[in-house]
C-alpha cells in the first residue's frame, strides 16, 4: 500500500465527508470546476486532495487543456493509471524537457489553464531553457508573467529571477529603451542587456551603469580653458569633487537645457552652466567654485569673456538683443 492509499484510506473513513469538497476547491482554486466533473464525490475528491503534489499538478496540467471529455469514467481511470509522462503525452502531443519538472516545483494548489499551456509552448519553443528551472523552488503563474513580458533576447527562465512582477519587466524595459535612444524592436540593445546580466549585474545595477554612461547633447563652446561635462558619470565626479548638487542638474544636461564647463584653472576652480534660453539660443549661467562659493573677480571676468567670445552671451545683453531684433522687425 502506497502513501497515497494510505492517506486515501483515513480521508475516505472521515465522518466529516463534506469538507472534502472544500479542500478539492482550496487545491483546484480556478481549476476547480474541471476537477470537480471528474472527482466529483467526497470518496474520489479525497483521491485528489491527497494526491502527490507532482500528480495533482500533471492532473491540472491535463485538465488545463481538455475541453470535452466523452466518458469521465475511462477518462478518470486514466488519470489514476496512467503514468505521468503518458498523461501528458496524450494531453499536450509532445513532452518537452523540464515540463514535468517545471509542474513539480509549480507547488500544490492549481494554477489557472493558461499557465499549464504557456509553460508547455515556452519549453517547446525553447528547448534548452530547461537547463535554469533548477535554480528555482518556485514556478508560478507570476513567474510565467514575468516570462513572457521580458523582451525576446531576454525571454529565459534565466533572466526572470532578476524582477519580482511584470510591472518591475515593463520599468526596466521603458528605462532601457529610453538610456538607449532606440526602438523596442532593435534586438542589439536587449543583447547587450543580456550580457550584463550574465556577468551578474542586477537590473537596476544595468540601468544605473547606462545612465552613467549616458552622453549630455553636444558642447556649443570650445575653449582650451573650458572643459565640458559630457556624460553622467563625469557630472557625478565633478559633482563629488566640487561638493555641489550638480546631479540635481542631470535631466536638464541630458535635455539639452543647460550645459556645463570647468574652469580649468588650478588657483580658482569653477564650474559654469549655460542656458538654453529657446529660442534665441544659450546665454550665460552661473558660476560657481568649489562648496558653491562665489568665483573670484578676475576668473568669473576672464570665464565670462571667453563665453563673450564664443558668442554665449549674458542674459541681460540677450534680452536687449531680443528687444532690438523684434523692434527693426516691426520697422
Amino acid at each position: 500500500m502506497t502513501k497515497w492509499d494510505s492517506t486515501f484510506n483515513q480521508y475516505e473513513d472521515t465522518p466529516d465527508a463534506e469538507s472534502v469538497q472544500l479542500l478539492v476547491k482550496h487545491f483546484a482554486r480556478n481549476l476547480s470546476n474541471r476537477v470537480r466533473c471528474i472527482f466529483f464525490s467526497d470518496a474520489l475528491g479525497v483521491k485528489y486532495v491527497t494526491a502527490p503534489a507532482l500528480k495533482r499538478q500533471v492532473w491540472n496540467a491535463v485538465l488545463a487543456v481538455t475541453d470535452e471529455i466523452q466518458d469521465i469514467p475511462q477518462f478518470r481511470q486514466k488519470l489514476l493509471t496512467q503514468s505521468n509522462r503518458q498523461m501528458l503525452q496524450d494531453a499536450y502531443g509532445t513532452v518537452p524537457n523540464g515540463f514535468r519538472l517545471a509542474l513539480r516545483k509549480t507547488g500544490p494548489f492549481a494554477q489557472d489553464a493558461d499557465y499549464y499551456v504557456r509553460l508547455h509552448q515556452h519549453l517547446i519553443n525553447n528547448p534548452d531553457d530547461h537547463r535554469f528551472l533548477n535554480g528555482y523552488t518556485q514556478i508560478d503563474e507570476r513567474l510565467i508573467d514575468i516570462l513572457h513580458t521580458l523582451p525576446t533576447p531576454l525571454n529565459s527562465f534565466r533572466y526572470t529571477h532578476n524582477f519580482s512582477s511584470p510591472r518591475d519587466v515593463h520599468r526596466f524595459n521603458d528605462a532601457w529603451i529610453l538610456l538607449n535612444r532606440s526602438e523596442h524592436e532593435d534586438p542589439r540593445i536587449w543583447m547587450d542587456a543580456a550580457k550584463q546580466f550574465n556577468r551578474g549585474f542586477s537590473a537596476q545595477r544595468i540601468i544605473q551603469n547606462k545612465f552613467n554612461q549616458a552622453r549630455f547633447p553636444e558642447p556649443i563652446v570650445s575653449h582650451s580653458h573650458l572643459k565640458y561635462i559630457g556624460a553622467v558619470a563625469e557630472l557625478q565626479a565633478v559633482a563629488k569633487r566640487f561638493k555641489n548638487c550638480l546631479m540635481d542638474y542631470t535631466g536638464s544636461a541630458l535635455r539639452g537645457d543647460l550645459q556645463f564647463y570647468e574652469y580649468l584653472c588650478d588657483q580658482d576652480p569653477c564650474i559654469v552652466s549655460i542656458k538654453n534660453d529657446s529660442p534665441y539660443g544659450y546665454i550665460q549661467g552661473n558660476i560657481h567654485g568649489v562648496s558653491n562659493e562665489e568665483p573670484d573677480f578676475i576668473a568669473e571676468v576672464s570665464i565670462r569673456r571667453i563665453l563673450n567670445e564664443q558668442g554665449i552671451v549674458e542674459g541681460h545683453r540677450m534680452e536687449r538683443l531680443v528687444k532690438e531684433r523684434l523692434k527693426n522687425l516691426a520697422c
